[in-house]
């Protein structure tokens, strides 16, 4: 493994990461509008401006909670398991997926 790979593999899970933050943190605090470019854009949150504040702040909140967690995980895991192979260096990067999946979840059941 090239260094290049070695440190793609190490920042990009930092990256989606902080993705998740900068994009939920915008609805968490109800700075944006029902939109069709977005947000979280169901025919109920569409049709009704209350419901979209109310499901874009939890799933703001969500977001922003797991992209923190997601960025705590993968330090510890890259802190304490190392990056001696593939497989170490791989496993983090699903960690934020799995938190985003997690926020996806907790938001589709307010909306």
């Amino acid at each position: 493994m090239t260094p290049l790979e070695r440190l793609l593999l190490r920042v990009m899970p930092y990256g989606i990461s902080v993705i998740s933050v900068a994009t939920g943190l915008p609805m968490a605090l109800g700075m944006i509008a029902p939109n069709r470019f977005y947000g979280i854009r169901t025919a109920r949150t569409m049709a009704d401006p209350e419901v979209w504040y109310a499901t874009n702040t939890a799933g703001g909140m969500a977001m922003v909670v797991f992209g923190i967690a997601s960025v705590i995980a993968i330090y510890l895991l890259h802190r304490f398991w190392g990056t001696d192979s593939k497989l170490k260096l791989v496993i983090p990067v699903f960690v934020p997926v799995f938190f985003a999946l997690c926020a996806i979840d907790i938001t589709f059941r307010y909306a």
